[in-house]
């Protein structure tokens, strides 16, 4: 585990009460039979999570920085360690990194490879405006944010085409306009008294 210890993220923590002289595996096994133990941050003994009665083969506890445990595992050799904890770093930087540089970190962007400070959602579906394929709203069916007679000759032309495979998702569910599950002539007459100011 030589390869983290300069590293600021990562903390290692002996499990023997004698931090940096372990044990050889017959004496480790032998007092921690008895008495599993790993040191806590005040320097007491707690009861462990780093025993494996397995022929007294140490295991490691792995706690990421949201102070949960990430993976508890009999570790054959430190390339193992290694990888573990390479990936805890990786979902660490994930959490909290800003990848488009906005000020909102990755978790809480609804954009997150796109600049979006104000994170906009018209449709409140959780994907930003700035990157939101579809703005699910029924009756805009070009996504233009205007429900107007160019809404309308594409939802004609879906009914007419009898087929979902030349339009998007997103154009055969807005052309839905009457949200029955069914593009038809229902949902032009209600876009065409909307566009009218009937509705």
């Amino acid at each position: 585990m030589e390869y983290w210890q300069d590293d600021d993220r990562v903390l290692l923590v002996n499990n023997f009460d004698d931090p940096g002289d372990p044990y050889y595996c017959d004496e480790w096994g032998e007092f921690h039979e008895q008495s599993p133990l790993v040191l806590d941050d005040e320097g007491d003994m707690i009861h462990g999570w780093l025993h494996d009665s397995w022929n007294a083969y140490p295991t490691y506890a792995f706690i990421d920085h949201n102070m949960t445990i990430y993976s508890k595992e009999r570790i054959d050799n430190m390339e193992e360690a290694n990888f573990i904890i390479s990936e805890m770093l990786f979902n660490m930087d994930q959490d909290n990194f800003d990848l488009d540089e906005d000020g909102i970190l990755n978790p809480d962007d609804n954009c997150i490879d796109d600049y979006n400070p104000d994170q906009e959602d018209m449709d409140a579906d959780g994907i930003g405006d700035v990157c939101d394929d579809c703005y699910n709203n029924v009756g805009d069916v070009n996504d233009d944010l205007i429900i107007d007679i160019l809404d309308i000759v594409v939802s004609i032309n879906i009914i007419l085409s009898g087929s979902s495979d030349d339009y998007t998702e997103c154009e055969i569910a807005n052309s839905d306009y009457n949200l029955d599950g069914i593009t038809n002539v229902l949902d032009i007459i209600q876009m065409v008294n909307h566009i009218l100011g009937n509705m």
